[in-house]
């Protein structure tokens, strides 16, 4: 009897470890399915979400559903896929929507692959912190991007890094309210972007006119965007009566623009609505300057596929809307000016 208490004496720790490791095995796992549930279900309602934003379109303040609904058509990212519903474009939209938004600024990195598949998330966290005079947090967040990228895509930037091909070049204002990236959600090497004060195009402009024409010979982007913004403190300034600075020769170009349209801008009510209405006439006026130029003229002549829009961007909405300005070949423009 004492034989058989000392043998089970010493089984039982053996067993009763064996149970323990057991039992927590399976609490692991079951955490690790929870988890995996929670993620899943996060990135569906992700997924949800951000469909129905991007399918927004005219829910709000109504309009004509043609210009307004401009901003969720996904169909330029992928120049070789005109349908929109096709399932390797989605993919291709998705997968490249994620990599331009921005870093949320919990530097968990679990949290930040459950605010987007590849850490990042759809409104911008990040604020810059004034007192940081050396910008490591910017660099920092920097790694963090970097590192997202390549978690999803490890070979995204060894592939970009080879070449460009973006198809879209962005005329724009320096407003750091309107950045092309985020208002197309277009991912890096996608967009060919030149901005300055109000979205200017002069004859005169040669850093402009230099990078039309890159963009058009050598990279053979397909559509040039002239967007403006409402709220734009240069079209403001211009609309004003006071002296700025060298700027103002700048702003002339805006002024030569409201003395040409003048009586149309005049019947809109209020100053408000009258610089928004100059907003889209300088927003037009770019764009026609776009397709005066002979580097234009010259690609429509070789046959080269390029269209030029006027849109306008809304600030206080978000949205980026068609005006009524678009030209894809010289028959579109007056005769004055074909060549």
């Amino acid at each position: 009897m004492a034989l058989l208490i000392n043998n089970l004496s010493r089984r039982v720790p053996s067993f009763m470890n064996s149970t323990v490791t057991v039992a927590r095995f399976s609490s692991v796992a079951t955490t690790e399915w929870k988890k995996n549930m929670t993620a899943a279900a996060t990135q569906k309602r992700r997924t949800f979400a951000m469909t129905s934003l991007l399918h927004r379109g005219n829910d709000q303040g109504g309009g004509d559903k043609s210009s307004s609904n401009v901003f969720t058509s996904n169909k330029h990212i992928d120049p070789n896929n005109e349908n929109t519903n096709d399932k390797k474009n989605q993919a291709f939209n998705s997968k490249f929507r994620k990599f331009v938004q921005p870093l949320s600024a919990d530097p968990s990195n679990e949290k930040l692959k459950a605010t987007c598949g590849c850490g990042t998330s759809a409104v911008q966290r990040n604020k810059f912190d004034p007192t940081d005079s050396a910008l490591d947090g910017l660099l920092e967040n920097n790694r963090q991007w970097a590192a997202a990228v390549v978690e999803e895509d490890p070979e995204f930037f060894k592939t970009i890094a080879l070449q460009q091909k973006p198809k879209i070049l962005w005329i724009g204002c320096s407003d750091s309210r309107v950045p092309p990236n985020q208002v197309l959600q277009l991912g890096p090497g996608e967009v060919f972007v030149h901005r300055n004060i109000a979205n200017v195009v002069t004859h005169t402009d040669m850093s402009c006119l230099s990078v039309l024409q890159y963009s058009i010979e050598v990279l053979k982007i397909q559509h040039v965007i002239v967007c403006g913004h409402y709220n734009c403190g240069g079209v403001a300034a211009a609309y004003g009566k006071q002296q700025v600075g060298l700027i103002d020769n700048w702003l002339r170009n805006i002024k030569d623009v409201y003395r040409l349209y003048e009586d149309d801008i005049n019947k809109e009510e209020g100053e408000t609505q009258r610089m928004r209405r100059l907003v889209e006439h300088n927003a037009i006026h770019s764009a026609q300057n776009v397709c005066y130029s002979t580097i234009v003229q010259d690609a429509w002549k070789r046959g080269q596929k390029l269209t030029v829009h006027a849109w306008v961007h809304d600030i206080a909405d978000g949205m980026a809307r068609k005006l009524d300005f678009k030209a894809s070949c010289a028959s579109d423009l007056e005769n004055i000016y074909k060549m």
